[in-house]
């Protein structure tokens, strides 16, 4: 933003034409140069490089502004993904079968909440829209909620009483949160 400012600045400061108020009277001996004490061609000089300056900011703000309308997925891209998500859920579900008790547990509510969340933020970015930017936050605040759940299951007493508390408020607060958000 500063550059552009600056560039702004520029292309203000030297952006006359030679009929303006910084040009000298032509019945003086100098009358081919201004104010500054540049002659005519080197004011038309500068002006034209700044602005082709001008006009390639403009042109870069276009194309960013051209790109982002072209971030929509089409149905290939879409389906490749969706597969690609199945196939992590595998790899990390095979990777839970390695593990023993409640860690068992606990990974396969993370690779199981992994893939929900993926799944909605595959939809989020296929057909952007504020109910699917909710469905995002509900999956990762259930996925939070699940995996804390299933972590107390490794304590006992007092502690996994208070440790599902927690866990129950939190999650009790990402929902008051949720139905804040439109959609």
């Amino acid at each position: 933003m500063r550059i552009l400012q600056q560039t702004t600045l520029a292309y203000c400061r030297y952006a006359r034409r030679p009929t303006d108020v910084g040009r000298a009277r032509s019945d003086s001996p100098d009358a081919d140069k201004d104010l500054t004490g540049q002659s005519a061609s080197q004011t038309q000089s500068l002006q034209g490089r700044t602005m082709k300056k001008h006009l390639l900011w403009v042109a870069l703000a276009g194309s960013l502004f051209a790109t982002t309308g072209a971030n929509a997925m089409t149905k290939d891209e879409y389906n490749v993904a969706k597969e690609k998500i199945s196939a992590d859920y595998k790899v990390a579900k095979a990777k839970c079968d390695t593990l023993k008790d409640n860690a068992k547990d606990v990974c396969e509510k993370e690779a199981k909440g992994t893939e929900n969340v993926a799944k909605a933020q595959l939809e989020q970015n296929y057909k952007p829209s504020d109910s699917h930017a909710k469905k995002v936050a509900e999956a990762k605040a259930e996925m939070a909620y699940e995996v804390a759940k299933e972590k107390c299951d490794d304590m006992n007493g007092n502690a996994k009483d208070a440790c599902e508390q927690q866990a129950k408020a939190q999650h009790e607060a990402a929902k008051v949160e949720l139905k804040r958000m439109k959609g």
